[in-house]
């Protein structure tokens, strides 16, 4: 039977870590706190980039190739060559973190307060030129957006991913009457061992959380 429930409707939030941060999901804090973001948020690993632009795309992308043979006409078989899932979004916050994640490079060092007098910088980012086979770098990303609708309003929905690249050029323009954005496209790996790319997590909302 249809139901107009199960139609999702919202935009996502997105936090980014590094690789070696710590997986917060399974914290005991996520299962008694109202959003992910709440956890989060008092977590120093993670960040949220802030606004975004054009949602959240999530790509999932099989691969296959068919057997064909002379007395068939369509693909007696077929089977799965390659894989591929993407996340992507567009970052309309211009900080120096968010142009680093873009080009895929570490983050910049810490800001410096704004009153300094010694240099006069509060933040800089070298635009790195790398070396010949090296490996990019990976982050943790984490989106949280609306789930199915429950009795208290709308469930939550949260992706995460534990092996985040990004390899894509990424443009951003400086105009007069235009934001600049800084688009991004994730390349999300697999983890070792046949472990998954992430999980995808539905969590009604009860009563009396925080």
């Amino acid at each position: 039977m249809a139901q107009k429930k199960n139609i999702i409707v919202g935009a996502a939030n997105v936090w980014v870590a590094p690789a070696d941060a710590d997986d917060p999901t399974g914290d005991a804090l996520y299962v008694k706190a109202n959003s992910m973001g709440t956890v989060l948020a008092g977590v120093d690993d993670w960040r949220n980039v802030g606004y975004t632009m054009d949602g959240v795309t999530v790509s999932y992308e099989p691969t296959f190739a068919d057997v064909e043979v002379d007395q068939s006409l369509d693909s007696a078989r077929t089977f799965k060559t390659s894989m591929r899932v993407t996340m992507a979004t567009t970052l309309t916050e211009g900080t120096l973190e968010n142009l680093a994640m873009a080009w895929g490079q570490a983050d910049p060092a810490a800001r410096v307060d704004a009153g300094d007098t010694t240099t006069g910088v509060q933040q800089e980012m070298d635009i790195e030129q790398g070396g010949l086979g090296e490996a990019p770098l990976e982050r943790q990303l984490i989106a949280i957006g609306n789930g199915l609708e429950g009795t208290l309003g709308y469930h939550e929905r949260t992706y995460y991913v534990q092996r985040a690249i990004q390899t894509d050029t990424s443009t951003h323009s400086l105009r007069r009457a235009e934001a600049t954005t800084f688009p991004v496209s994730f390349r999300i790996l697999p983890g070792d061992d046949g472990a998954p790319y992430g999980t995808i997590t539905d969590r009604a909302r009860q009563a009396g959380w925080a």
